[in-house]
């Protein structure tokens, strides 16, 4: 396992032009300096935070194998599509890196978010 390469200057650049899960947490949580910073990241007036560096950021990246391998081997259903970038159609600003989906035994697609959590998160490591 090796840390995880920093992203590009064209996946940052996609990611201006659209809204994410990310961003959607920032505009709900209401905070007017966040907003602000979101914007100018938007609109190309400042750069994003670079999180090559912040070890839990990295850590949820190179964690992502192992919690979609669990998941599997937990409930039987495979995690397709890693790490895909899907726009939608009817809402073209409105944009997610999936880290993967699954497709549930009725047919039905479900995405699948993988998170690393620490022992304080309420967790159990059989979860």
């Amino acid at each position: 396992m090796s840390i995880p390469e920093p992203k590009t200057k064209a996946w940052h650049d996609r990611r201006r032009l659209t809204l994410g899960g990310s961003d959607a947490n920032i505009l709900l949580n209401g905070s007017a300096s966040d907003i602000l910073n979101l914007w100018r990241i938007k609109t190309g007036a400042a750069e994003p935070e670079n999180l090559d560096d912040v070890f839990r950021v990295q850590l949820g990246i190179v964690t992502e194998d192992l919690n979609a391998a669990w998941f599997e081997r937990k409930t039987g259903s495979a995690v397709i599509a890693r790490n895909d970038f899907r726009k939608s159609i009817k809402h073209p600003f409105m944009a997610a890196n999936l880290d993967g989906e699954v497709v549930l035994p009725n047919g039905v697609s479900a995405v699948f978010e993988a998170k690393h959590t620490g022992p304080r998160s309420g967790e159990s490591a059989s979860d």
